[in-house]
């Protein structure tokens, strides 16, 4: 991994510069996956794979598999919102100034329907550079099924600290 990706001084940049690199090889969004996952461990637990991260949008897909289930044979609930509070961030931290930081002071899910099959989760979010420091903003992820139907909203609000 070290010999595509330098060292980071922040998230921001580790997200954007390792996308960038990594992006352009073969299997590169899954080791850019496995790479945030390690820096991310509970956002790791549910094994995301980074789809795509451009131009203000961030897909990732949450397999189904029995480690992410319930007793109720669908996808978890905290499974559910962990992707969808993961993919806020990347489209959020995608954009940010490398030495900016975002920190997540509050999340809210609703729950729309049973979650079965592997599941995408898109975030759409044009992060403005007047934003001001200690400035609060609300991003949506939509988790979305194989038949195309949402089944969660995640609503993330992030804080950004500017320096």
């Amino acid at each position: 991994m070290k010999k595509f990706l330098p060292d980071f001084s922040s998230p921001s940049e580790m997200i954007q510069v390792g996308w960038e690199k990594l992006k352009k090889i073969p299997g590169g969004n899954k080791i850019f996956s496995t790479i945030v996952s390690k820096y991310i461990p509970y956002t790791g637990s549910v094994s995301p794979l980074v789809l795509s991260i451009e131009n203000g949008q961030a897909r990732v897909m949450l397999r189904d598999k029995r480690a992410v289930r319930n007793h109720l044979n669908c996808i978890h609930a905290i499974a559910l919102a962990n992707v969808g509070e993961f993919s806020t961030g990347l489209c959020l931290i995608s954009q940010l100034p490398k030495t900016a930081m975002a920190i997540l002071v509050k999340i809210e899910v609703e729950y729309l329907k049973k979650a079965r099959g592997n599941l995408i989760s898109e975030s759409l979010f044009q992060y403005l550079s007047t934003t001001k420091n200690n400035e609060d903003l609300r991003i949506t992820a939509n988790v979305i099924d194989e038949k195309n139907e949402i089944v969660t909203k995640v609503h993330a609000t992030w804080r950004i600290r500017l320096n």
